[in-house]
């Protein structure tokens, strides 16, 4: 009898068991997109200079999209990724352009997600017509201008559209609060309102949709005057007697400590709740690493391999480190090569939630190559990449774009570039450094006939204005 009893036993704990992974796949899926700030595309495990033990277990666990593009400036490539269009063509344009009808924070709002966006926002504050909350985040706890992420020791932050002002910060200067560690750290900061946002969410079993976006590792100049742009750490610990410039030691030291601990600090909090089995998670930089300045480039080869950085339209400034991350729905060491511009995370984001929006017909989904691999894309749609840059965000003669077709992928990636320096073209597929102009190239005259025509097509239906 009492066999028979632990056989019964064992059968309803089976079922029990069966049932409640079918409750667990057939839930929504959280959603979270971490984006770092000019991390450079070799910024990543095995780099031989800058320890990243929690990323390397984060990359082991999920999928490393190689040839991931975004535009090579922070405000472009935020927006795009946020609206899905290249409305914006420059920096500095916070709180000017009004937000697009549907977003992928408002998409994911009407799909029944909480929504949140926690660290360097740049579109404005509450007073204007590109506040978060009209981008469709339901909690905000942001930098909400570009230049005010520059810096690491805030004066100020918007909570929910509430100015909070550091008085620890604004009494002190840089100097002070690196030797006496009392002033308030943002990636601290938002390290620790990213966190309680989940426990929360977890708590009321709630699906939540997160863009945590710290303001480092950006590159710029270690000085002690707040009110000039800085972006120091409060310790270079490891680094600390490396035979490198201040900016170097701190740039190390922002992926080490703050990126890394986030990255280590979320995947163990996912597992604590038991949500690591129904979440995603989008890790990339919001651009390449900067080229020459402070030597970061030379001294970590940070986009290496390559051609030059940040604002650039060779791939040192487009092409970005990116990790897509789902225990049990990603494949573990798996990697992809197939070319995705962020510019299609709302497509592809609202697939995984159960329910894919467009906004036109440039916009194209690739859950499915996330989820089963590259060779579902053989049969799928492949369509082109296309970047701009604009001064003033005035599209005029002195524009910079590149133009990524995809008709032979994957044995031959043409890319038509303008620079500033005339018309470029590089084969990608076999050329990934862009060594080769290929412009003068005869056999190539009626390829680069055919992309000059398909660069203006999808350059008429992406930019808006």
């Amino acid at each position: 009898m009492q066999k028979q009893a632990s056989f019964y036993s064992t059968a309803l704990l089976c079922l029990l068991t069966s049932v409640l992974v079918k409750i667990v796949q057939g839930a929504k899926p959280n959603i979270i997109i971490y984006m770092t700030d000019d991390q450079g595309f070799a910024i990543m495990p095995g780099h031989t200079q800058i320890k990243l033990p929690n990323l390397e277990k984060f990359v082991t666990q999920g999928k490393i999209l190689q040839r991931t593009y975004t535009a090579s400036l922070c405000a472009p490539s935020r927006w795009a990724a946020y609206t899905g269009d290249n409305q914006i063509l420059a920096n500095g344009f916070d709180g000017t352009i009004p937000v697009p009808d549907i977003t992928l924070p408002k998409a994911m709002r009407n799909m029944g997600y909480s929504t949140a966006i926690i660290g360097k926002y740049g579109f404005g504050n509450n007073k204007t017509v590109s506040s978060a909350d009209k981008m469709g985040f339901q909690y905000s706890y942001i930098y909400p201008t570009h230049v005010d992420a520059h810096i690491t020791f805030p004066v100020s932050l918007e909570e929910n559209g509430r100015r909070i002002i550091f008085l620890q910060n604004l009494k002190s200067t840089v100097a002070k609060c690196l030797n006496n560690n009392r002033c308030a750290y943002g990636p601290d900061l938002f390290y620790d309102k990213a966190i309680q946002y989940i426990r929360d969410q977890a708590a009321i079993k709630n699906p939540f949709f997160l863009v945590w976006t710290p303001n480092v590792p950006h590159a710029g100049k270690f000085t002690t005057n707040l009110k000039r742009i800085t972006c120091p750490v409060p310790t270079y610990s490891i680094y600390s007697k490396q035979k490198w410039s201040a900016s170097q030691k701190g740039f190390a030291s922002m992926m080490t400590n703050y990126i890394d601990r986030d990255i280590g600090g979320l995947m163990g909090l996912l597992e604590k709740l038991e949500l690591s089995n129904n979440t995603y998670i989008m890790y990339y930089s919001d651009n390449g690493g900067e080229g020459s300045l402070l030597n970061l480039n030379k001294r970590f080869m940070a986009n290496a391999p390559l051609k030059s950085g940040k604002g650039s339209q060779y791939d040192g400034g487009i092409r970005v480190p990116a990790v897509i991350w789902g225990p049990g729905r990603i494949q573990a060491g798996s990697s992809s090569n197939y070319f995705f511009h962020t510019q299609n995370l709302l497509p592809t984001i609202t697939e995984l939630a159960g329910h894919k929006v467009t906004t036109d017909t440039a916009n194209s989904s690739i859950a499915s190559i996330w989820l089963h691999g590259d060779p579902v894309a053989v049969s799928s749609s492949i369509k082109p990449i296309y970047i701009q840059l604009c001064p003033d965000n005035i599209s005029n003669n002195r524009c910079t774009y590149a133009f990524i077709s995809l008709k032979e992928w994957p044995n031959r990636v043409l890319k038509m570039l303008n620079n500033g320096r005339g018309t470029e073209v590089y084969d990608l597929a076999i050329d990934p450094g862009e060594t080769r102009n290929l412009v003068k190239e005869p056999q190539l005259n009626n390829s680069i006939a055919e992309l000059q025509k398909e660069k203006t097509e999808l350059r008429l239906l992406r930019h808006r204005l």
